[in-house]
């Protein structure tokens, strides 16, 4: 019988041996403003740094954004 460590077996993953440790500390879900001049950079920027934001003054009426809501809840088999 043959038992390998876990860290053995992800060895081969490149994105585990090349991240980095960090000590700052989660502040909350980066929001982008849509209106700001520098709004693609912070986009940029927070994707790097989280993979997520919140967009605000994005233009999209609640209407639609509450449609949307309404069509994801909905089952697959009703879609």
């Amino acid at each position: 019988m043959l038992v390998h460590s876990q860290s053995a077996a992800l060895d081969h993953c490149s994105l585990i041996n090349t991240c980095k440790p960090t000590t700052s500390v989660f502040k909350g879900i980066p929001m982008v403003n849509l209106r700001d001049p520098e709004a693609k950079t912070l986009i940029v920027k927070a994707c790097e740094e989280y993979g997520f934001f919140k967009l605000v003054n994005h233009g999209v009426l609640m209407e639609f954004l509450e449609c949307l809501n309404e069509y994801i809840t909905v089952d697959i088999e009703r879609k």
